[in-house]
């Protein structure tokens, strides 16, 4: 199944533009990672780098921000992002879905 199943959207329609921001630079299936202490080469099957998974848009409306999401001004539709750098960024958004995860070493 492709990204634009899961979503339901097209990015070829040029109505809007989606920006995924993780701070880490793929997305794992965590229920898989016991799995991964004994078979090493397991991670890499269940892990998606989000950069693989915006090419398969094929699409300029798609993009990743490798970052941390640190401040949400719902007055002003912005979030302000932590990039590893130590710069900050706001972002201004139209819709905002927030997909919490966990976070491990």
């Amino acid at each position: 199944m492709t990204a634009r199943g899961v979503a339901g959207l097209d990015p070829e329609q040029k109505k809007y533009e989606i920006l995924i921001i993780d701070r880490m630079e793929h997305f794992e299936d965590v229920s898989e990672n016991w799995r991964s202490v004994v078979d090493s080469e397991h991670f890499s099957a269940m892990a998606v780098k989000f950069s693989d998974m915006i090419h398969s848009f094929k699409s300029e409306n798609v993009s990743f921000m490798q970052a941390m999401l640190t401040r949400i001004d719902e007055n002003s539709n912005k979030v302000e992002v932590t990039k590893f750098d130590g710069s900050s960024e706001q972002v201004s958004y139209d819709a905002l879905i927030l997909s919490t995860g966990g976070t491990y070493p």
